[in-house]
Order: structure tokens, then C-alpha cells, then sequence
């Protein structure tokens, strides 16, 4: 049983780190098990669980937090590498719910209160929980200005002959 459970667990590490590959994300490995850093242009630095899940959906979830932040989010896999792609892309219409298609700045002043609890929700797509800390007045910058690891990392090479998949 803890062998199948083992080779599993092996089987889910692999096909993060062979999707971090197939879509070119820069990482480091790091002295925590199962745990990288990514470093991408423009985007700040997060780290990323190799441990993914499933949702009850059978969407892959992947959880990660930014560098120097103690939160930890879940997010769907396509989200994640969506938002990889275009960090800087705001939403500006609620995508979803009884507020579906609203000016999420037209609601910062009459649902504030649902903004907030929002962007506490751990299922809240990256691009959103961004717009959200944008509008809420979260502080965003140390995201982007930090430099530093607080742990040791040893990087991964990418060439452009790796095909993982």
C-alpha cells in the first residue's frame, strides 16, 4: 500500500515538473522536498508544489505561494500556466456568479465585502486573486521587487530539444 502510494506520488511530481518543462517555465529545485521556485519575466517569484491534486471535477490543482507571503493557493492547472503567460492581463468583469459580467470596480464600492472574502477563497483563478489584491489595495510591489530566496536552490537547465510529453 505505501509503495503504490509512493509510486503515485512519484507519477503526479513528474507530470508537474513535465509541464513546468513543456511550457517553458524557468525553476529551481529547492532543499524542501517536493517544492521548486519559479522564476519568470514579469511575474513574481512563487513557489510551486510538485504534490498536484484533483478537484472533485477531475481538474489538476497545483498549489503555490509568492516569495515572502505565507499563504498558500490552489489553483487549476490551465489557470496557473494562463496566468504564467499574461500576469499583468486584469480582470474587469466578474467571470462568474450572481454577479456574473459586472464592473468589478463598479463593485468595490457595493460589494466590497464579497471582493474581499473572494480573494480569500482558495479557488479563485490567479488572474482574479490579482485584479482583486490590485482593487483591494493589497500590496502587490514586494511580489515583484523580491530578489532573494530564503532557501537554497539548484536550477533546472532547459534545452529547446526537451519534449516531455
Amino acid at each position: 500500500m505505501k509503495k503504490e502510494r509512493k509510486q503515485r506520488r512519484d507519477a503526479a511530481i513528474r507530470a508537474v515538473e513535465n509541464a513546468l518543462r513543456k511550457h517553458r517555465v524557468m525553476y529551481y529545485y529547492s532543499d524542501v522536498e517536493h517544492m521548486v521556485l519559479i522564476v519568470q519575466p514579469n511575474t513574481p517569484e512563487m513557489y510551486l508544489s510538485l504534490k498536484s491534486q484533483s478537484d472533485n471535477w477531475g481538474y489538476t490543482l497545483y498549489s503555490y505561494r509568492f516569495a515572502g507571503t505565507p499563504l498558500w493557493y490552489t489553483v487549476r492547472r490551465d489557470d496557473f500556466f494562463d496566468w504564467l503567460k499574461n500576469p499583468c492581463t486584469l480582470v474587469e468583469t466578474m467571470p462568474f456568479g450572481k454577479f456574473k459580467g459586472k464592473p468589478l470596480t463598479d463593485m468595490l464600492g457595493t460589494n466590497r465585502g464579497y471582493l474581499e472574502w473572494l480573494y480569500k477563497q482558495e479557488s479563485v483563478a490567479a488572474r482574479l486573486r490579482y485584479t482583486l489584491a490590485l482593487l483591494l489595495g493589497e500590496d502587490v510591489l514586494p511580489l515583484y521587487a523580491s530578489n532573494s530566496s530564503p532557501l537554497p536552490l539548484t536550477p533546472v537547465e532547459l534545452t529547446t530539444d526537451d519534449d516531455p510529453l
